[in-house]
């Protein structure tokens, strides 16, 4: 507790003791991003392991497409080989029925090249029931070694619409070359050619993919030869001696590739290469952009690349995910616990916060309350001394001179009787003042007001019933008796020697012809107002050579009240107290 009140100690002393709000915000916030960092790094793994299922499911999609072209295309060897290929009519009559408009739309059209050259071979081949010698076998095998083979497009139907075949496919070569035209011939399955131009479409304009090969063999000269062994692998003369035609199929890997979402929105963008360097100029499955696999400024989600065997060929494929990949990811679930920790964090701080502040507020409250009762005390002490002080010292200085006239009236009486009355008329002032006295001395030591509920009415009218024999001003008081019924003993006892300061200022300074005592109230503000016609003076240079202005401040800050002094020269002299008395719980 003390390191991380320590921390904190640069800080304000008015923020000092919010720490705990600090801490409470960090502490959530940390856990939160760490409890939301997990949940993430446990929903991308489950994103890896769901891509790469939905790898293989592609995959095997793509690889049941190219397995369905090779039965179709195997279909048509066996057909050939047993018909011949210059049966045109039937030829279109098998395409027709495959439907390969609406089974295979990847395939843009399908060719047969036949070899210029088999004449040639055919007539070397032996006659029926003619024996064959290795004599036999040595010529057969230097024909094959000397003499190209040289194919030429008989049959072409279109399944594409606005396409176009080439004029030449290359489709000619020596036995010991090295070309995929070559590896067709004396290849036992389906062979497949790199990136390359496949057809024209109707603007002459190039269209990329691949070619399909797949080759047709003399029957009768492949029934000879597998009588003689010579289907060996290691005879590759014999299949390409009896070597008759190659069947040509452009495919359209972007077609192959779209076929496998059927029109849906796919969750796995695929890119096809025709090697493992990926790149533009082998990428297969073309579209408007550039390959995304090539492409370092491309950033998804999730991306794999994987290799693609295709009939002997390294292909290779990329992956990456799209927005419905995403968007069926687990990771929004991280993000919506990581919010709501947040939010929860922050609502706990804010509660932290509040109790923290009201909890100042309330020891703030309490230290002025405290403050109060003490300054209410040590006024109160200070009350108790000033009567006791009164008692012993003013009111028994008064008795002295009371008795003083007393005596001074009997001795006068008989020669002097006006003045033996007025001397009289003083003492009976004088009792009045000690009774005042000593009524204000007994109603402080009782805790109660000295007349009442409406003590200071009283009081500030007695006060001007008093004075008005001795002066010529005209003394007027006007008291409402809710105000006076609102304001405490200390408030009453502050507010008459205010009045009576104030008063005692108009009669001998100001020469006043009127002067008017008014006590009002008005939504819980109480005013005693004490206003002259006399000469004035400067508020700022105050002409009284005692204290009593300031003495008048001073009781009406005790009250936490304000005074106002509003005077000029030869324009009167208006003194105002206000104090904001709050309504009692229990006022009649």
């Amino acid at each position: 507790m003390r390191q991380v009140t320590r921390v904190f100690a640069p800080l304000p002393a008015k923020y000092r003791r919010y720490w705990p709000v600090a801490v409470t915000l960090m502490a959530g916030l940390l856990l939160t991003a760490a409890r939301g960092w997990e949940l993430n790094r446990e929903a991308k793994e489950l994103d890896r392991k769901r891509m790469v299922l939905r790898i293989e499911e592609v995959t095997d999609q793509l690889d049941g497409r190219i397995e369905k072209t090779e039965l179709m295309l195997r279909q048509l060897q066996d057909y050939f080989m047993l018909t011949g290929e210059s049966r045109k009519s039937v030829f279109g009559e098998w395409l027709g029925r495959r439907g390969l408009d609406f089974n295979f739309p990847w395939i843009q059209g399908i060719g047969i090249a036949t070899n210029r050259h088999r004449s040639e071979w055919q007539a070397a081949f032996p006659r029926p029931n003619q024996p064959w010698t290795k004599e036999h076998r040595k010529a057969f095998e230097t024909l094959a070694r000397t003499r190209p083979i040289d194919c030429v497009m008989a049959l072409r139907r279109l399944v594409k619409a606005n396409r176009m075949f080439l004029d030449d496919y290359d489709l000619r070569g020596l036995m010991q070359e090295t070309s995929t035209f070559n590896t067709a011939i004396t290849a036992r399955h389906l062979c497949v050619s790199s990136r390359r131009t496949v057809m024209l479409d109707a603007q002459s304009n190039a269209i990329t993919g691949v070619l399909f090969y797949a080759p047709v063999y003399n029957a009768e000269v492949t029934d000879f030869f597998g009588a003689l062994n010579w289907d060996n692998p290691r005879l590759s003369s014999a299949r390409w001696l009896h070597f008759d035609s190659m069947i040509v199929v452009p495919v359209d890997l972007h077609a192959l590739e779209q076929a496998i979402w059927d029109g849906k929105t796919a969750d796995l963008g695929v890119e096809l290469f025709s090697s493992t360097n990926q790149t533009a100029e082998t990428w297969l499955n073309i579209s408007a952009d550039g390959p995304r696999a090539a492409d370092p400024s491309f950033q998804a989600y999730l991306t794999e690349r994987v290799r693609w065997p295709m009939y002997g060929r390294r292909f290779s494929i990329f992956f990456y995910t799209t927005p419905l990949f995403e968007a069926q990811s687990p990771r929004r679930m991280a993000w919506i616990a990581a919010s709501a920790g947040a939010g929860i964090t922050l609502l706990a701080s804010t509660l932290v916060g509040v109790s923290l502040r009201a909890r100042t507020r309330q020891e703030r409250m309490t230290a002025e309350v405290i403050e109060a009762r003490d300054a209410l005390n040590a006024a109160e002490k200070e009350r108790v001394k000033l009567g006791h002080d009164l008692h012993d010292g003013a009111i028994q200085s008064l008795y002295a001179v009371q008795l003083g006239l007393t005596r001074t009236a009997e001795t006068v009486e008989a020669s002097l009787p006006a003045s033996a009355q007025v001397l009289k008329e003083t003492r009976e002032r004088m009792d009045e003042v000690i009774a005042e006295l000593r009524q204000f001395i007994l109603a402080r030591e009782a805790g109660a007001s000295p007349k009442g509920s409406a003590g200071l009415n009283d009081v500030l009218a007695a006060m001007v019933q008093r004075m008005q024999p001795t002066t010529e001003t005209v003394l007027q008081f006007q008291g409402q008796q809710d105000a006076a019924s609102r304001l405490s003993v200390v408030q009453v006892v502050q507010l008459t020697q205010i009045a009576r300061s104030a008063l005692a200022n108009s009669l001998r300074h100001a020469r006043a012809r009127h002067v008017n005592i008014t006590l009002q109230n008005h939504d819980g503000l109480v005013r005693l107002e004490i206003a002259d016609d006399g000469v004035g003076f400067d508020p700022g240079h105050p002409a009284e050579g005692g204290m009593g202005l300031s003495t008048m401040r001073a009781r009406a800050a005790e009250m936490s009240g304000t005074l106002e002094v509003h005077s000029r020269p030869e324009a009167g002299t208006r003194i105002v107290v206000a104090l904001n008395v709050l309504p009692r719980k229990f006022d009649a």
